[in-house]
C-alpha cells in the first residue's frame, strides 16, 4: 500500500501547483472570541470565567487547545497548544526557525518560560531550564511582554537558587513604536511604514501581512541609499520575515549601526534583494529629526539599480514542478532553496517542499520527513486552503504516520475536489478500510469505480472490493 499511496502523492502533486504568530487565521492581539467560536466551534470548558476556555482539539497530535482572552475586551491574549508528544527545544527551534528568546521568566510553578519575537512563540517548560521537554507552546500577542510578572513558585516545587537570580526578575521590554523613521535606539533606516491592510494588500497583489509598506523615505537616509523607494513593501529584513511593522521596529532596534542588512521588497509585483546599511544617530538627535514631509505613491516605480530582479513566481514553480516531474530532487531542492525565501507565500513551492519530504528517502530520517512535510503541507493550506492541498495533506497523514482518522478529516475537507479527482475516494475507501469501517470502505470504492472505472488503480479497488465482499 506505501507504494500505491506514494505514487497516488507522485500524481497529485504534479496537478498541485496552482496558485504562512496567526493559528488557523485567529491573530493574538487582533481576533475576538466570536472569531475563535466561529472558527473551532463552541468551548468545551470554561477554565477562567470570561478570560480563559479550552476548546475541542479536533486533531490526532493535540491534547488540549487552550486559549486565553482579555476580560474587558474578549481579544485573544494567547492559544496555548499541548501536544500529545513532549518535545524537546531543537524541534520547535526547527518548526518555528526560532532564534535567542526575547524574555525568559518563570510562571507560578517554578517552569520556565521563553517568549520569542518576531515569531510571536513562547514555550513553557515541564521545569526551570531549557534542557527539559516543553509541556506547551501559545502564540501570543505582543502586549504579553509588555506586562511585568512576579514569579510565585508553588510550594511543591521550589525555584533553585541560582534560576531565581536569573529569572524570578525579568527586565521588562520596551513596547515597540511605530513612528515615521523606524528608528529605536542609536539604529534607523529612515522610512516610515505601515501595515498592510487587507485593502492595501489588495492594491498592491499581496496578502494581509505579507510584508510592511513604505509610505514614505528620508531623504539621504540608509533606505534611500539602497534604493528603497514610497511603495515598496519590506517582505524581509535580515533573516526574519515581516509581517507587521512592531517587527520590523524590533529588528532595526536590535541591529547595530554601520551593519549591513540583506533586505528582499516586493516593488509591484516584482521581487528584489537589496542591501541596505543601518544608520547611526546620536541620541540628541533622535528628538531633532524631522519627520519627512508625506510623499506620494508613485504608480510606477523604476527598477533598483543596486542588484538584478529576483525570477519570477511563476519559473520557481514551473522548475519545481519539471524537477518533480524528472524524480530531480537535488535540483528540486535547490529550486525550494531559491524560491521559497522571496515567495513564502506561494502555496505550490510549499506543496513542492511537501512531495520532496514525502517522497525523497534521502532527505533525512522518517521521522524528520514527516514532520518536515506534514509542516509544509500545513503552510500551504494556510496559504491556500484548496481541495488539492488538503488531498495531499491526507497523503501524509496515511502514509507517514498512519493517522487515517486525521487523513479522512482533511478528505473531507476537500470539499467538491473530489468531483473533479474521484481517486480520493479510493483513498478514503483505503482509510476506512484501514479503521476496520468496512461497509464505508465497499460504499467509496464503489463510488470510485463509478467515477473513473479505467483509472490506473481501478483493479486494485475491484480486488479489494471483490475480498471486502
Amino acid at each position: 500500500m506505501k507504494r500505491i499511496l506514494c505514487l497516488i502523492c507522485l500524481g497529485l502533486f504534479f496537478s498541485s501547483f496552482a496558485f504562512g504568530g496567526t493559528w488557523k487565521g485567529l491573530n493574538p492581539g487582533v481576533s475576538k472570541k466570536t472569531d475563535v467560536d466561529r472558527v473551532l466551534g463552541s468551548p468545551i470548558k470554561e477554565v477562567i470565567k470570561g478570560e480563559r476556555y479550552d476548546y475541542n482539539p479536533n486533531s490526532q497530535d493535540r491534547s488540549r487547545i487552550s486559549i486565553k482572552f482579555s476580560k474587558n475586551t474578549q481579544i485573544i491574549e494567547s492559544i496555548d497548544i499541548y501536544l500529545k508528544t513532549q518535545y524537546d527545544k531543537s524541534q520547535y527551534r526547527e518548526w518555528f526557525e526560532l532564534g535567542e528568546p526575547a524574555k525568559k521568566e518563570m510562571d507560578a510553578n517554578g517552569n520556565l518560560v521563553e517568549y520569542y519575537l518576531p515569531q510571536k512563540v513562547s514555550l513553557h517548560y515541564t521545569g526551570a531550564n531549557a534542557s527539559n521537554p516543553v509541556e506547551f507552546f501559545s502564540h501570543f500577542a505582543p502586549a504579553v511582554l509588555e506586562r511585568e510578572k512576579v514569579a510565585k513558585p508553588s510550594p511543591q516545587k521550589k525555584v533553585p537558587e541560582q534560576e531565581r537570580s536569573v529569572y524570578s526578575k525579568p527586565t521588562p521590554i520596551e513596547p515597540p513604536r511605530v513612528i515615521p523613521e523606524v528608528k529605536m535606539g542609536i539604529s534607523y533606516i529612515g522610512i516610515e511604514i505601515q501595515n498592510l491592510t487587507k485593502e492595501v494588500a489588495d492594491s498592491v497583489g499581496l496578502t494581509e501581512g505579507a510584508g510592511v509598506l513604505v509610505k514614505s523615505v528620508k531623504p539621504g537616509g540608509p533606505a534611500e541609499s539602497a534604493g528603497i523607494l514610497p511603495g515598496d513593501v519590506i517582505l524581509r529584513f535580515k533573516d526574519t520575515w515581516v509581517t507587521d511593522a512592531r517587527i520590523l521596529s524590533e529588528l532595526v532596534k536590535s541591529t547595530p549601526s554601520g551593519t549591513s542588512s540583506p533586505v528582499y521588497i516586493d516593488r509591484r509585483g516584482k521581487r528584489y534583494h537589496l542591501t541596505l546599511v543601518v544608520g547611526g544617530l546620536k541620541k540628541e538627535d533622535l528628538s531633532l529629526t524631522p519627520t519627512p514631509p508625506p510623499q506620494e505613491i508613485p504608480k510606477s516605480l523604476p527598477p533598483p539599480s543596486q542588484q538584478a530582479r529576483v525570477q519570477e513566481r511563476q519559473y520557481y514553480v514551473a522548475e519545481a514542478k519539471q524537477a518533480l516531474e524528472n524524480k530531480d530532487f537535488r535540483k528540486l531542492r535547490r529550486i525550494l532553496d531559491e524560491g521559497l525565501p522571496y515567495y513564502p507565500d506561494s502555496a505550490a513551492l510549499w506543496s513542492y517542499e511537501g512531495a520532496y519530504y514525502f517522497l525523497y528517502n534521502e532527505s533525512g530520517q522518517f521521522s524528520f520527513r514527516r514532520e518536515k512535510a506534514l509542516m509544509a503541507l500545513k503552510k500551504a493550506i494556510q496559504i491556500e486552503p484548496s481541495g488539492k492541498c488538503y488531498v495531499n495533506l491526507g497523503l501524509v497523514y496515511a502514509n507517514m504516520f498512519k493517522d487515517y482518522s486525521s487523513a479522512l478529516d482533511c478528505y473531507e475537507k476537500a470539499g467538491d475536489y473530489v468531483l473533479s479527482y474521484p481517486r480520493a475516494y479510493y483513498l478514503m475507501a483505503i482509510c476506512y478500510e484501514e479503521l476496520k469501517y468496512l461497509h464505508l470502505a465497499v460504499s467509496h470504492y464503489e463510488k470510485f469505480l463509478q467515477a473513473a472505472p479505467n483509472d490506473q488503480y481501478a483493479q486494485d479497488a475491484r480486488n479489494r472490493l471483490a475480498r471486502l465482499r
